[in-house]
């Protein structure tokens, strides 16, 4: 019996060194629990079919997203009836077996109740800390120099990115060998490939992560005669269909849910969100935004909004350097109760005036 626990840990091991992934840690991990189980057999000299319902039961149920103290608070009811009620027990042994049953759909009811959902969603994170491919299914220019790239998620999986965290893109270095680049001493010359970090601009829960890169082309009056590393091979050579390594998540969760924000080693709860942002640098507070829509949505017809709006200021070189305003108000999100104020200062524009 405590085979599986040890084993459960020298795989998690593994796990955050790198050398299999969380897939390989499910499957060693339900292989250590079947050995249990077919020793029980062979002791018992019994192919224990009720057990193997239970656990395929409970392992579905869970699946689908039922919350986990519902799941085992109702294999428990049924025990803890037989101890505290044993004769209305004995007398209604037929009706006990639905116990379990009854008890998750009434658990399950509460949870919409909550949620505004019947079943919790369940957010399969597929990325990790080493590289995994995913496939290039939308590229766009939004503006001067931002293009917008869609990566697909395997079915079934999603983000499971929270706002303030990041993802590493990995790619080829066309620098290497240069002993100068852009004009300066070069020191990224050695290896093979680079990794740059984007924070994506797609809620949580969506099947598919969305980063806005930006594009810097050679341009020796801004400094960049040979032009940007990775935004390069982003922004002009991935097409389509490609394939990018990527891992991740990285950094520290900066909102919690539920209202509730770090905010340096504290965590407060906060009704108005603004924020101040450079270039590429408004991408954290997209992702803000998408996160914040995608929690209205969960919550019941009625229920206080726990974060009401958001503004933002977008500092760019010049207008055409800014975002559309889809990106702040899209379709999907029409009539989501959390409002979003956003504005556009160009520098070049200021400067020209002083």
């Amino acid at each position: 019996v405590i085979f599986p626990f040890q084993w459960a840990s020298f795989l998690m091991t593994l796990v955050r060194k790198g050398v299999i992934t969380t897939t390989g840690y499910h499957m060693g991990y339900l292989w250590s629990l079947m050995q249990v189980v077919f020793c029980a057999m062979l002791v018992h000299e019994d192919p224990l079919i009720p057990a193997w319902v239970t656990w395929i039961s409970l392992y579905a149920v869970r699946r689908l997203g039922l919350n986990k103290y519902g799941l085992w608070i109702g294999m428990m009811i049924r025990s803890f009836a037989q101890v505290v009620f044993p004769e209305l027990y004995e007398a209604n042994k037929g009706l006990a077996v639905l116990a379990t049953p009854t008890f998750w759909g009434a658990w399950a009811l509460v949870q919409w109740c909550m949620n505004g959902q019947i079943l919790e969603p369940r957010s399969r994170r597929y990325l990790e800390s080493r590289p995994k491919n995913l496939e290039v299914i939308h590229k766009e220019k939004v503006s001067g120099n931002l293009v917008w790239i869609r990566f697909q998620l395997p079915t079934g999986f999603m983000t499971g990115l929270s706002p303030g965290q990041h993802i590493r893109v990995h790619c080829p270095n066309p620098s290497k060998g240069y002993k100068t680049w852009n004009g300066q001493l070069n020191l990224e010359d050695t290896p093979a490939t680079l990794s740059r970090s984007y924070t994506p601009v797609s809620a949580s829960d969506t099947q598919h992560l969305d980063i806005i890169v930006k594009e810097y082309p050679p341009d020796e009056r801004l400094g960049f005669i040979d032009g940007g590393r990775a935004s390069a091979f982003l922004a002009s050579r991935v097409e389509v269909g490609a394939q990018v390594p990527i891992s991740g998540p990285h950094g520290h969760r900066v909102y919690h849910g539920n209202g509730l924000f770090l905010i340096g080693a504290e965590i407060k709860r906060a009704r108005h969100v603004a924020a101040l942002v450079g270039g590429s640098g408004v991408t954290p507070a997209l992702a803000m935004l998408r996160e914040l829509r995608s929690e209205a949505r969960g919550l019941p017809r009625g229920a206080p909004r726990l974060v009401a709006d958001v503004s933002v200021l977008h500092v760019v070189r010049s207008m055409g350097e800014r975002l559309p305003d889809t990106w702040y108000q899209p379709v999907i999100e029409a009539g989501s109760p959390v409002a979003c104020h956003y504005q556009a200062l160009a520098t070049s524009e200021l400067l020209s005036k002083s």
